[in-house]
């Protein structure tokens, strides 16, 4: 009975911005899209002109237990991938990292040895789930390190990452760049 429209442009802080809507009819889907598609939508990061927006995304809304943020990164500095958690998923990710970032959780990657199992437990412990979502997450952390390192991406990042009410692992919203 709820879906979620989202904006889709090269820019976070959409839901900030107006750029996201919980709707409960087609109607009003349809009339938020209408206001926004071929318009300007100007968040912090896209400065005062904004961008324009041509596509909207619409999914169907989910009952959240719990929103992460989870990314893989290549450091440039150290040459190596990093893995990059949090527990405080959702708009505010910066926010953490400046003002909170014991919050964030890193895990390095050798390249020359990879991700090794150990590493994404890791990883998902920082998330302090229950043990039906740490079973579905080491396998999603896995899937996605592949993912990374057999593209040629710089970054991979989901936010929000979410564990339902009944424990499944979903991307609420990525970015590959």
């Amino acid at each position: 009975d709820k879906w979620v429209v989202k904006a889709q442009l090269h820019s976070g802080a959409r839901g900030k911005a107006c750029g996201v809507k919980i709707c409960t009819s087609q109607r009003e889907i349809a009339e938020f899209c209408d206001k926004l598609l071929g318009n300007n939508l100007v968040t912090h990061q896209t400065g005062p002109g904004g961008k324009m927006v041509s596509s909207i995304y619409v999914e169907e809304a989910s009952d959240i237990a719990k929103e992460l943020y989870f990314s893989i990164v290549l450091d440039r500095t150290s040459q190596k991938v990093t893995l990059i958690a949090s527990t405080e998923g959702g708009m505010d990710i910066e926010k953490v990292a400046e003002e909170t970032p014991e919050k964030i959780s890193k895990i390095v990657i050798d390249p020359a040895v990879g991700m090794q199992p150990f590493q994404a437990r890791q990883l998902v412990f920082t998330f302090d789930l229950p043990n039906p979502a740490i079973a579905a997450a080491c396998p999603r952390v896995k899937q996605s390190y592949s993912a990374f390192g057999h593209t040629d991406v710089n970054l991979l990042k989901f936010n929000p990452m979410v564990i339902t009410t009944d424990f499944k692992i979903l991307a609420l919203a990525a970015m590959i760049l």
